[in-house]
């Protein structure tokens, strides 16, 4: 993502850029001090059972406190949409790695998890994280973010089961239809996340509809 400063023109956004992440590095090192951890890994993969499935992902930084209690930092460069996620219960990548990191070591409760924006050179946390210095939210914890989430996941199953494949951001699609009613009718918390948000990393827009829909 850093090969457009390389060309040229670009030197003073490369100079502006080093100097961000050099702030940031010296804030994150005080973080990490401040909240009397230290680094146990970078680039950590954590994989657990789920079911007939694997759970997992890599954690930017693995840090560990002076009892051996583990806790994960998350790095971004923006932590606009990160602070959102915070707030409103939607930080399933952190709720992820919490989750499957409790399960491959056998701890009793999921990790302590917080994003760190690069950009700003700032934590991010929910409200009695053990992370200092960080800008702190009062947001759903990681255990019910995961818990709504694997619901959520369960019940897009049974649909997906039934031969139909939910396009969430398309109006009138027959099977997200019957997937919002059964999360509606099942009555338990779910993970609630706009239907758009479902198609930001998918480049199947053509399959679906989405990218020609309203056209012509």
């Amino acid at each position: 993502e850093g090969g457009p400063l390389l060309m040229p023109g670009m030197s003073a956004e490369r100079a502006q850029t080093r100097q961000k992440l050099m702030r940031a590095m010296q804030v994150l090192s005080e973080v990490i001090a401040d909240s009397n951890m230290k680094v146990t890994g970078v680039e950590v993969e954590t994989i657990a059972a789920w079911g007939d499935r694997e759970l997992g992902g890599r954690m930017d930084l693995l840090l560990e406190d002076s009892s051996g209690s583990e806790a994960i930092l998350d790095l971004k460069w923006s932590d606009s949409h990160y602070r959102h996620a915070l707030e409103h219960g939607l930080a399933l990548q952190l709720a992820v790695y919490a989750e499957a990191r409790r399960r491959e070591t056998g701890a009793t409760s999921a990790l302590h998890a917080g994003y760190f924006g690069l950009k700003n050179a700032r934590a991010l946390s929910l409200d009695g994280s053990p992370f200092q210095n960080t800008r702190s939210y009062d947001g759903d914890s990681f255990e019910n973010t995961w818990e709504r989430a694997e619901r959520t996941v369960g019940l897009t199953l049974k649909v997906l089961g039934s031969g139909l494949v939910p396009a969430s951001a398309v109006a009138d699609d027959k099977a997200h239809f019957i997937a919002q009613h059964q999360l509606q009718t099942d009555g338990s918390p779910q993970y609630d996340q706009k239907a758009s948000a479902a198609c930001k990393y998918c480049v199947n827009g053509a399959l679906c509809g989405r990218s020609w829909q309203g056209l012509g």
